[in-house]
């Protein structure tokens, strides 16, 4: 999906900012304020390609997961 954004730019030409791993997968910052979901789960997305960074597999894992984590530790009707 967001793949098809980038144009030609191919993930494993960017390497991950971590560990020196090569990135597998381009991975959602969770810093869009125009953020949309997509989907039952309501998985976030942007349409900008620049909130996006490259990451491997299991480090775009982890930060997806911290990132729910965080969201489901806000009380209900709290506000930012």
């Amino acid at each position: 999906m967001i793949g098809q954004r980038f144009g030609r730019l191919t993930v494993t030409a960017v390497a991950a900012p971590k560990y020196g791993a090569t990135a597998s997968s381009w991975s959602y910052a969770h810093t869009d304020a125009n953020e949309l979901t997509c989907g039952t789960r309501k998985s976030p997305y942007s349409l900008d390609p620049t909130h996006y960074e490259p990451r491997c597999a299991s480090c775009h894992k982890r930060f997806d997961l911290d990132h729910h984590n965080q969201l489901a530790a806000i009380p209900a009707g709290a506000t930012n």
